[in-house]
């Protein structure tokens, strides 16, 4: 079975830097991603339409919220 991978794109005001993260079909939450690799998210940016797209056609529900520590 193919993995279908989905470049998103997510600003980390702390780094003020723009890096991208692989969210791979395995039902994974982007949030857990991101808590496992240390990152705060205060701004998130989804990084073209078309992968928008191509979640929503795969049923996979991108959900994002504002770290509040």
């Amino acid at each position: 079975m193919d993995k279908k991978i989905l470049w998103l794109g997510f600003y980390l005001k702390e780094k003020n830097v723009l890096k991208t993260v692989k969210f791979f079909e395995e039902n994974i939450p982007l949030e857990e991603i991101l808590a496992y690799k240390k990152y705060k998210v205060k701004e998130i940016e989804i990084l073209g339409l078309k992968e928008f797209e191509k979640a929503e056609k795969l049923g996979i529900k991108i959900l994002f919220r504002e770290d509040k520590e």
